[in-house]
């Protein structure tokens, strides 16, 4: 439970960690002789209301299984042990993150005759095999095997100038590496004056990066801050470190329809819901019978439920036939009323999402139909709606899937004579109208769509953008570039244009910069030929550019490694329906874990999702709903629909800095690799038509085989689960599958490399050791093999990003291999961590320091043992 809370793993490791840092400042004190946790494992008590099934503050279960303290437990012990005791701990005491880890620092003195002239200072370091060389400040230390007794030992080893003037020194042309003191001398003739703050690092052996801390040099005695101390692998051991800031200001997520309109309240906070009948596929029961004309109260005997908008309407009912399960249309149905002062303006009705086939009617007519969900569609309804009096909008929201929809699927007959609808994609087929339904106006005259591109030249930006209107041409514009302090910086009066914005505000990736998600407002002001406003559209804007070439991706001329997740939008009862606090949860998550990217797997999320990723800097794999396409060869309708999709989503989120890169969909299946390639060659070159200016993807399982469509896309980005899907609970192959895969499409390819999918389903709270499927002790350790698999090909200068499957559980069809849904989360379905978040986090919060020079929050590592 995040924030730790009572009765939680959380709460139990937190606390103990702070017993900790008592328990060492105690023992320094002199008098503290032991630490006994309560206790081994939970036991049997007498019944009470203040015990859950007896006594749980055991590390380990009743039946002998460690919690998340056992582990954190184990790391403090055996610390202790090599501390006091000189003991080499177990390789697999700390979790393999591969560029950051804990050592623990021990200093002392030996005070002289004259402490204000000389201090000596001790340095001892656990496991000193390792140590390559160690650092304090611009002054080396050395290595001996006994108490300095005079400045004879620095001349005799030829350094005592070196020792003053150099910032390191290689221990390996010392000698030994047996468990001895390092040591170095002030002396305040050479040296600044007590008391003094110095950093120190200390390098390991084999290039492996340095870790670090802070000590403090009194007259004739010592303090060292406790603490950790954490590895910068590959940096250099003094790099300034940038601490980022949050987004300034209060963040508000929009309705999802055009800004600056009048708009309706939602329509359904009340309404009529019903479901057609199952029969045989294409048998839509309500549109022979002309239900878009009636009341739907008044049809037949059946009951018509209440249905809330935004939702998905699986899950609010109880019945799993009827409702959860159904296969084909569901029917909504409400009044509403539309001003008298509307009248004479255009009025709209825009959906952000239904799924999937829509069909709407205003007072009977029709007004709109759409085929592919996720997405928004509109239409002009002035003519259609009553002002002043009641309207009525009734609209069909058809699920089924076929082989030339977007996504695919089938129909199946069940003995029974109830349809069944096969999928071919790993999450539930959740459906309805599951994002917000407006009205809004707008004059006859209006701006229809604005299109931005931005660019950067050093620190200047530049803003193109193409206004487009309809209805008069005889108006005028004015074009105002407004930042966030209300300064306009820029303007022109054209429709199509180019702003120059000198030392611009770039947007930046979270915690790539310390103001990251820079939002201008570009402010369109179109007016007749009395100068009489007409309309007025603000449009965010992010001044950045991308760059790509075979090896990287550029943000600003900053390579970006990306380090993030696959999600869905999935809820208990709500399913796929817009829930603003959960929204704002996750990225809060997403941010608390110092990821900064996600894919929207495995269709388009919703726009205030996208507004909230370009406030925040986090950046965007937009991926179209094609996800598990078999039948590639069938011919023109479901390329069409493919291309629609991408046109789709282009054309609503074409302005979107968060936006880095488009995917063209999720692990295309079909079996006619010929089929395969024709159709993704046309897809991307309908991709790269509508804009240049992003790189193109498509995700395939376990990489690209037999060139399907590799050589059109610009990044490479495959699925793979070893040691999950693939040799199941073998993590000692997961290294060098893991490195074969990565290499051989950098081989093949010659393009950037990522990962888009890892890891394993986990049972939150089963814990098995030594590890095993489905414990929570797996799905860590699964992961730590990835890490050093990704550290190494990143090494190699082409792998560009991880993102790991996946955010959260999620609800997906019922299957025997699915524990309730896909539990490959990181966080639980309601957004809970497992043990594996706080590895993720450990590691995410590393790589931001080691590439983004950014200081990590101060919980991210546990307290385990002071100085």
């Amino acid at each position: 439970m995040l924030p730790s809370f009572t009765w939680s793993e959380e709460y139990q490791t937190e606390l103990l960690s702070l017993h900790f840092q008592a328990f060492d400042q105690l023992r320094s004190e002199g008098y503290f002789i032991g630490e006994m946790i309560w206790c081994f494992a939970d036991f049997k008590t007498k019944q009470g209301v203040e015990r859950v099934g007896g006594n749980r503050k055991g590390i380990f279960t009743r039946n002998r299984e460690p919690k998340a303290s056992a582990h954190l437990l184990r790391k403090r012990y055996w610390a202790l042990a090599e501390f006091l005791d000189g003991v080499e701990p177990p390789a697999d005491v700390n979790d393999l993150l591969s560029i950051v880890t804990q050592f623990n620092v021990r200093f002392w003195t030996q005070h002289t005759p004259q402490p204000a002239l000389q201090t000596d200072v001790f340095f001892a370091v656990p496991s000193p095999r390792a140590v390559a060389s160690v650092v304090l400040g611009p002054f080396k230390l050395t290595q001996d095997t006994s108490p300095i007794k005079s400045d004879t030992m620095l001349e005799s080893s030829g350094h005592d100038d070196a020792f003053i003037t150099e910032s390191s020194y290689d221990l390996l042309k010392t000698g030994n590496f047996e468990r001895v003191p390092y040591v170095v001398r002030f002396n305040s003739e050479k040296n600044a004056q007590y008391p003094n703050t110095y950093q120190y690092q200390i390098r390991l052996g084999g290039g492996s990066g340095w870790f670090q801390g802070r000590l403090r040099v009194l007259s004739g005695g010592l303090r060292s801050p406790p603490g950790r101390v954490q590895i910068n692998s590959g940096s250099a051991p003094s790099r300034l470190r940038v601490v980022s800031g949050s987004a300034p200001g209060a963040f508000r997520v929009g309705s999802g329809s055009a800004p600056g309109r009048l708009r309706a309240a939602s329509l359904w906070a009340k309404g009529g819901f019903r479901i057609g009948s199952e029969s045989v596929p294409g048998n839509f029961q309500g549109h022979d019978e002309a239900w878009y004309l009636r009341d739907l109260r008044a049809v037949d005997s059946l009951d018509v439920d209440l249905m809330p908008v935004p939702s998905s309407y699986n899950d609010i009912g109880t019945d799993g036939f009827e409702l959860r399960d159904h296969v084909g249309p569901v029917w909504y149905q409400r009044s509403f009323i539309v001003p008298k002062s509307w009248n004479g303006r255009r009025v709209w009705i825009r959906f952000s999402s239904a799924c999937y086939a829509a069909d709407v009617w205003i007072n009977g007519e029709a007004a709109v139909s759409h085929s592919i969900g996720h997405l928004p569609f509109q239409a002009e309804v002035s003519s259609l709606v009553n002002y002043g009096t009641r309207s009525t909008i009734t609209v069909s929201v058809d699920n089924t899937l076929t082989n030339t929809t977007i996504p695919e699927g089938s129909i199946q007959e069940l003995n029974s004579g109830r349809l069944k609808q096969q999928l071919t994609f790993d999450f539930f087929n959740y459906a309805g109208i599951d994002r917000p339904v407006v009205l809004y106006t707008t004059p006859s005259t209006y701006i229809d769509d604005i299109t931005v591109i931005t660019d950067v030249d050093g620190t200047n930006g530049f803003v193109n953008y193409t206004v487009t209107v309809e209805g008069s041409d005889e108006v005028t514009a004015r074009i105002g570039l407004v930042d966030k302090d209300g300064n306009e910086v820029a303007t022109d009066t054209v429709l199509e244009g180019s702003l120059f914005v000198p030392d611009a505000n770039l947007w930046w990736p979270y915690l790539m910069d310390p103001n990251p998600g820079y939002l201008y407002s570009l402010e369109v002001q179109l007016f007749d030929t009395s100068d009489t406003l007409l309309d007025k559209y603000e449009q965010p804007v992010g001044i950045r550019t991308i760059f790509w070439d075979s090896d990287s991706v550029k943000i600003n001329n900053r390579s970006i490694y990306l380090r993030g997740f696959g999600r869905h939008e999935d809820a208990d009862i709500r399913g796929k329906g817009l829930d603003l606090p959960l929204i704002i949860r996750d990225h809060n998550l997403i941010k608390w874990i110092g990821a900064n990217a996600y894919r929207t797997s495995h269709y388009p999320y919703a726009e205030e999702i996208m507004d909230l990723a370009d406030q925040l800097g986090i950046m965007i794999i937009n991926e179209c709903p094609a996800v598990g396409l078999i039948h590639l060869g069938l011919g023109g309708e479901i390329l069409d629909n493919h291309k629609q999709s991408l046109t789709e989503m282009y054309n609503r989120d074409k302005n979107r800095p968060s936006v880095i890169m488009w995917s063209a969909g999720n692990e295309p299946a079909s079996s006619d690799k010929q089929a395969t390639d024709d159709h993704f060659r046309e897809v991307f070159e309908h991709i790269h038509s509508l804009d240049n200016t992003r790189p193109v993807t498509v995700i395939n399982f376990n990489g690209l085989h037999d060139n399907q469509g590799g050589e059109y896309i610009d990044i490479i980005g495959f699925n793979f689960y070893t040691g999950w899907y693939q040799d199941t609970g073998e993590l000692d192959v997961v290294v060098n599958n893991l490195l074969a895969e990565g290499q051989r499409l950098r081989t093949q390819f010659n393009k950037p490399v990522m990962i888009t999918e890892y890891g394993s389903d986990t049972q939150e709270g089963l814990h098995i050791l030594p590890s095993f499927v489905w414990a929570e002790e797996y799905q860590t350790e699964i992961i730590s093999h990835f890490f050093q698999a990704f550290d190494q090909m990143r090494n190699e200068g082409y792998f560009i990003g991880e993102m790991i499957w996946c955010f959260a559980d999620f609800k997906t069809d019922q299957s025997v291999n699915r524990v309730g849904g896909n539990k490959k989360g990181i966080f639980t379905r309601n957004r809970e961590p497992k043990a594996s978040a706080h590895l993720l986090r450990k590691r995410y919060w590393a790589l931001a320091e080691l590439l983004d020079d950014v200081e990590p929050p101060a919980d991210v590592n546990e307290y385990i043992i002071g100085n």
